[in-house]
């Protein structure tokens, strides 16, 4: 394979790790040659297979591995045992670390966090404080923001969206069209989705059932399981 890059520039110290800005030396994707990119520690850091790249002043080191048409950008970091590869895109100053995985065209981006096991996959976007670790996986069209945490091996997927300072752990799912927001805490083996709309953003724990539906009963709002159990949102 035809080398793509070079290291560029003397290296420069980062956590104990010394890194080198990147050259490009054949054009491929939108990069010409002599284009500088970010930074990494080895060659190994960044595939020359495919057309991704590392960009701005972003850093890519240890044993992360960068490859296929992925982009890290910007001030974002990828380090550890880490994995970006697909058309994901890692930008601003996201990091990505531990033995995570982002791939497809995953976008995680602003100050979010993605490590430990966890998985970010298919059009599934990650931003704003969120942190996704443990063995979560985040995929389909699914969104996490705010200050959300999504840990355990929960799993948020299809168009479901979790936001604001809500928590999702244990084995939980959040799927369908479900919105989690406020401080509410998914847990245990909860199911929450279906194709109705559901939207949870007080202060409310859910640690078990499946739950599809939401209702409107005297003016307040429950969250309805298929069993016909009845939880009141506030």
């Amino acid at each position: 394979m035809d080398r793509k890059y070079i290291l560029a520039t003397d290296g420069i110290d980062v956590d104990g790790h010394t890194l080198h800005r990147i050259k490009a030396i054949r054009g491929f994707g939108r990069i010409k040659p002599g284009d500088l990119g970010g930074f990494v520690e080895y060659e190994d850091n960044l595939s020359h297979g495919g057309d991704c790249w590392i960009s701005h002043d972003a850093h890519v080191y240890g044993d992360a591995h960068v490859y296929d048409n992925a982009w890290i950008a910007e001030f974002a970091q990828v380090y550890g045992n880490a994995k970006v590869y697909g058309n994901s895109w890692v930008t601003d100053r996201a990091q990505i670390f531990g033995d995570a995985h982002v791939c497809g065209h995953a976008w995680v981006n602003e100050q979010a966090m993605v490590y430990e096991n966890a998985m970010v996959f298919g059009d599934a976007h990650v931003c704003g404080y969120a942190r996704v670790y443990g063995f979560s996986q985040i995929y389909g069209d699914a969104r996490v923001s705010g200050n959300a945490r999504v840990y355990g091996e929960a799993r948020i997927f299809e168009k479901a969206q979790v936001y604001a300072d809500a928590m999702i752990s244990n084995d939980a799912l959040v799927f369908g069209d479900a919105h989690i927001g406020g401080c509410a805490w998914i847990c245990g083996d909860a199911r929450i989705g279906d194709n109705n709309y559901i939207h949870i953003r007080g202060k409310i724990k859910v640690d078990h059932g499946i739950w599809t539906r939401q209702i409107d009963i005297d003016h307040k709002w429950y969250l309805v399981s298929s069993t016909l159990e009845k939880i009141l949102v506030e």
